[in-house]
């Protein structure tokens, strides 16, 4: 540091020439920083690097100008730089204003920082060729207008922004046909604001693009899978988008085109409601439900005589069965059309519970449940499919056809009765009396047809004698299900019989007489009275011969 004179401090003898230095002046190395501190007000400092580097050069020059605070002791130094080697100012402190005149000042170093307040905007300085450079985060233009698709005065196209730079965009919905062709309209009809108009949809005899809009649909009468809406119905208890497979050995509930159901590719069941009697509730299937009947099912016997197969095909209804608390809903299976209400759960198998054992049985298909959830609960029959059971009791599922699945009642199909089932000994018959010889014939059937009501057709057939019967028992006619109704021995009227005699060469005739309800048989009564009914005796000679008869089945 030199004060006064001498001016050079290797040359202390010197005193003349244009190294004296009459004014108080630091020479160093650097630029002066505010822990320089020990140095009046006043005091010159002179950077001397000649290899300083921007912002710094050789040869700047700062003074000393207070010692501020801030909070700390001892005080920082404020240095101002008061001219520069490389560009010397004009003389004075600069400084920056904004539009409103207000003025920002250097700060102790002499610098003014440029800030930006929008993410977009990007002050980047570029030192080597004294610039400062402002771009936008994209890299383009500023965006100082916005064309439109129409204008309706005091709106101007294009719209320009206001004095604070800002363009007003709402949204609104529009009638039908007031958004132009494209359903969608940018409009404005005030200066510095436009409109995104969105237009209604409505209802039209034929297709009219122009009328696509916005619109929504009533939750009893549609559903949404991601935007595609499909109508529900208005049908109470029935199903939307569901399918059945079987690709043996399993058989598969499904999404109606085949493919899995999810959350956004469901199913819809509609089913009466247990707590609201006369709502419905619609509950959602939200994924596939697959099981194997060849080992799930293995045990029940649904009606039939334990032990012995069931090989001609059965129908099997498919239920979709509510939870008693109207929250959840699952499927089962049964052999009777008509139930509305699903069984007692001592009557509800599952997996590893062989607990159906009549007709009105059902199987859940679902292991998983707490079948006691869903007992004596509202259900409603959605589909068929065919079973055939095994003399070990398993039951193996028939091939879907076209007059079998979702939908699909079998109410127009005859099925076959094994002739040995039910309690019959042989031709589909048996006697009272044990012992009696049971007549055959070479050809001998039992047809039925079960309704969707639960009324079942049955039609007994023979041909050509073969055994005489022997024994005064009375002859009995097994039928595939039992009767719903009860009352008195032989109530009803519900068919007839007719046999050839070859002996005299005339059809003998008469009427069916029923028995209790869940009997499975019928017997056979001469003529139309009711006196002795027919007995094994009765069919010697007798080579041709029918039986039908029309009886509602029982749902337990």
């Amino acid at each position: 540091m030199t004060v006064g004179v001498p001016g050079r401090f290797d040359q202390p003898d010197r005193y003349t020439g244009a190294q004296v230095s009459l004014t108080p002046i630091v020479r160093e190395p650097r630029a002066p920083l505010t822990t320089d501190r020990n140095y009046p007000l006043n005091q010159f400092w002179e950077n001397v690097n000649k290899s300083a580097t921007l912002p710094d050069a050789y040869g700047d020059l700062w003074y000393l100008a207070y010692f501020q605070s801030n909070g700390n002791f001892p005080a920082d130094a404020i240095w101002i730089k008061c001219a520069s080697a490389v560009n010397p100012p004009a003389g004075g402190v600069i400084s920056l204003s904004d539009t409103a005149d207000t003025k920002t000042f250097p700060d102790g170093t002499g610098n003014i920082q440029l800030n930006s307040l929008s993410p977009g905007l990007t002050i980047v300085s570029d030192p080597s060729n004294n610039k400062i450079d402002f771009t936008l985060g994209g890299g383009g233009p500023f965006i100082d207008q916005i064309l439109v698709d129409a204008a309706t005065a005091p709106g101007v196209n294009p719209v320009t922004p206001d004095v604070n730079g800002q363009i007003t965009v709402t949204g609104i919905q529009v009638a039908s046909g007031s958004a132009g062709t494209q359903g969608v309209q940018s409009h404005t009809t005030a200066v510095n604001q436009y409109q995104l108009r969105v237009q209604q949809s409505t209802i039209a005899a034929a297709l009219n693009t122009q009328l696509n809009g916005l619109s929504h649909f009533n939750q009893s009468h549609f559903f949404n899978n991601s935007g595609f809406v499909s109508q529900i119905g208005f049908m109470p208890q029935t199903v939307v988008n569901m399918g059945l497979d079987y690709t043996n050995p399993t058989f598969t509930i499904q999404a109606a085109n085949g493919s899995a159901l999810s959350a956004t590719n469901n199913a819809l069941v509609i089913l009466q409601s247990n707590l609201d009697p006369g709502e419905t509730i619609i509950y959602r299937i939200t994924a596939n439900l697959a099981f194997n009947p060849a080992t799930a099912m293995t045990g029940n016997t649904f009606g039939t005589t334990a032990g012995v197969a069931w090989a001609n095909e059965m129908p099997m209804f498919l239920y979709a069965v509510a939870s008693t608390d109207d929250t959840l809903c699952t499927f089962m299976l049964s052999r009777v059309p008509h139930r509305n209400f699903s069984p007692v759960a001592g009557n509800i198998a599952k997996v590893g519970s062989a607990v159906a054992t009549t007709e009105g049985s059902f199987f859940a298909i679902d292991s998983t449940i707490t079948v006691a959830n869903y007992a004596t609960s509202c259900c409603h029959c959605i589909g068929s499919v065919t079973m055939t059971k095994s003399a070990g009791d398993a039951w193996t599922m028939g091939a879907l056809a076209i007059n079998r699945g979702i939908g699909q009642y079998l109410d127009t199909e005859f099925f076959e009765m094994p002739l040995d089932q039910n309690g019959a000994v042989r031709s589909g018959m048996s006697s009272s009396v044990g012992g009696n010889t049971i007549p055959t014939w070479n050809d001998a059937g039992i047809s039925y047809k079960i309704q969707r009501d639960g009324n079942c057709m049955v039609a007994w057939n023979c041909n050509l004698h073969a055994i005489s019967g022997v024994g005064a028992g009375t002859i009995r006619v097994h039928k595939p299900f039992p009767a719903a109704f009860t009352g008195a021995v032989g109530r009803g009227d519900p068919g007839i019989w007719s046999f050839f005699d070859a002996s005299d060469l005339d059809y003998d005739t008469g009427i069916i007489r029923y028995e209790d309800t869940n009997i499975r048989y019928v017997e056979l009564l001469p003529g139309g009275a009711n006196v002795a009914l027919l007995t094994p005796a009765y069919f010697d000679d007798k080579d041709l011969g029918s039986i039908q008869f029309y009886y509602g089945i029982s749902k337990m």
